[in-house]
Order: structure tokens, then C-alpha cells, then sequence
């Protein structure tokens, strides 16, 4: 799992100099500080998926288990 503080300043820098928020209707030119707090790619969204996937990570070898031949 990759570190969420890593995970938000690579946002930041996809958002801002990239152009991915444009792309996605979502476009940001704030500081990195005011991008902690924004709806897309900011800290909380990030650890809100983390968390998700946590609660789900059981999924894929659930799927897997029931289409494996025997």
C-alpha cells in the first residue's frame, strides 16, 4: 500500500500541472496545504478508499474461490 501522504502530493502535482482536474470537470489551483482539504484526490478521499478496500479485501479471493475449477 502505497503511503497516502505520497498519494496526495502526486494528485496535487496530476491536478495542478497535469491538467487531471480539468479533465475531470474538477479543476484546482490551490496551494498543496488547500488541496488537503479538497473533494477529489485530498487526504480524506484517499483514506476513505484505503478504508473501503480494506473492508473489501476478502472480495477478490471470495470471486476467485467460487470460479476455480476443481
Amino acid at each position: 500500500m502505497r503511503d497516502p501522504r505520497d498519494v496526495v502530493v502526486s494528485n496535487y502535482f496530476q491536478f495542478v500541472k497535469r491538467g487531471d482536474g480539468e479533465r475531470i470537470g474538477d479543476a484546482f489551483a490551490g496551494s498543496l496545504s488547500e488541496f488537503l482539504h479538497h473533494d477529489r484526490g485530498s487526504l480524506k478521499s484517499i483514506v476513505t478508499f484505503y478504508n473501503v478496500w480494506a473492508r473489501n479485501r476478502a472480495v477478490p479471493k471470495a470471486f476467485m474461490s467460487c470460479h476455480t475449477k476443481s
